[in-house]
This record gives structure tokens, C-alpha cells and sequence, in this order.
């Protein structure tokens, strides 16, 4: 829900900036905000009883990760799969197939964002109570 919030609300609020300010404005706005984000992941202490020690190189770090990721069934490749398709192809898609200006693709975006947010909210009612 919190991806596809970013996604409907973050071209809203970019177009809504762009009327009153201009690009390079929001553009260091925008920077600042990505630094005050990584000093605040940065300030997070996480409790010692929570800490695990991971020891290794950086490949068995990842490699540990890609097979927590592949084990887990609540991170499923197949709906990361389609929202990287989403993502990579609707500015091809919506400019070349459908042959729309580039002003139709944070549309595009937001009629996904907004499907994907229909699903999730319907999901456990439709899979029944087995979920």
C-alpha cells in the first residue's frame, strides 16, 4: 500500500510544486529530502536482543539474502516481477503501443497504483478466511 500511495501521490505533488516553484527548486528539495531520509535510516539503533551478527563476504551477504528472499512466501517474485515490468515498460508502452504524449505516462501510473491498491484491499475477502 505504502508503493502504491508513492506512486499516485508522488507526480501529484510533483505537478503541484512545479506551478509554484521551479525544476531545479524541486529538484533540491528533493535531494535534501533523500538526505534527511538516509540520516534518519542512519539514526535507527536496533535492539540488541534483535541484532544478529552476519559474517561473511559481501557475495554469501547476498547470496543469503537472495535465498531468505526466494524462501519467504510473503515476498513473492511474481508480484515483483510484474511491478517491474510496470515500472521499466509503461513509458514504452504508453508512448510507442498506445501512441500517447509523455504527459499520459503518470496516468498510467496512477491507474496501476490505483488497481494494485483495489486488489490488495479485496484480496482477503475474495481468497476467503484461509488467508
Amino acid at each position: 500500500m505504502a508503493y502504491d500511495m508513492e506512486s499516485l501521490l508522488s507526480p501529484m505533488i510533483a505537478a503541484a510544486l512545479l506551478t509554484v516553484i521551479s525544476f531545479h527548486w524541486l529538484f533540491a528539495f528533493t535531494s535534501l529530502g533523500f538526505l534527511i531520509s538516509a540520516l534518519l535510516v542512519l539514526s535507527v539503533v536496533l535492539p540488541l536482543s534483535e541484532a544478529k551478527e552476519r559474517t561473511g563476504t559481501v557475495y554469501e551477504k547476498t547470496f543469503r539474502g537472495m535465498s531468505i528472499y526466494l524462501r519467504t512466501p510473503r515476498l513473492n517474485l511474481a508480484a515483483a516481477a510484474a511491478s517491474s515490468m510496470v515500472i521499466v515498460n509503461t513509458v514504452v508502452y504508453v508512448q510507442t503501443r498506445l501512441g500517447r504524449e509523455s504527459g499520459d505516462v503518470p496516468l498510467a501510473l496512477a491507474c496501476f497504483g490505483f488497481g494494485s491498491m483495489v486488489v490488495a484491499l479485496l484480496a482477503p475477502d475474495i481468497s476467503g478466511p484461509h488467508v
